[in-house]
């Protein structure tokens, strides 16, 4: 069984769309003076999960949290692990390009290590609340995200 020619021409365009995406944050970030690694970790991660997002709402309508949170782990597990590692390997076949550098590792140290105590919060939070997640818990995950991006843009800065 052979993959469909609509799931070929959906992943062209979304890796064309996705190109697009990235000379225009480039662009900005180098024409507004923003860290690259910054937009990349606000910016651009936000727009590549807006499909989650679109796809949560229906969860979150029928109660799902379980599903929710799932979804959010899993999808961060594969960008982190798989697209990374895919990335890398094909930079490698069709650039010839071996290995990446990472210019600015203590700023990136000091990112994972945010996302990691922003991750023993929100275990922190469902813990405190009973597993469920309302309407406080929302605004409290919602500032702490805009807390995050903040420091963030001072780190990156």
């Amino acid at each position: 069984m052979g993959i469909p020619v609509g799931f070929l021409i959906a992943l062209v365009l979304v890796g064309a769309a996705i190109y697009i995406l990235i000379q225009i944050v480039e662009h900005a970030g180098n024409s507004l003076g923003i860290s690259i690694a910054f937009l990349g970790m606000t910016v651009m991660a936000t727009i590549t999960s807006l499909p989650e997002l679109a796809t949560n709402i229906p969860l979150a309508r029928k109660g799902k949290g379980d599903q929710i949170i799932g979804n959010a782990v899993g999808s961060n597990s594969i960008d982190i692990a798989i697209s990374t590692c895919l990335m890398t390997l094909l930079a490698a076949i069709i650039m010839g390009q071996s290995s990446f550098v990472i210019e600015d590792t203590s700023a990136i140290l000091y990112a994972i290590l945010l996302l990691a105590l922003v991750s023993a919060g929100f275990l922190g939070l469902l813990r405190l609340s009973d597993w469920k997640i309302g309407k406080k818990q929302a605004w409290i995950l919602l500032l702490a995200y805009v807390a995050y991006v903040a420091i963030n843009y001072v780190n990156f800065s």
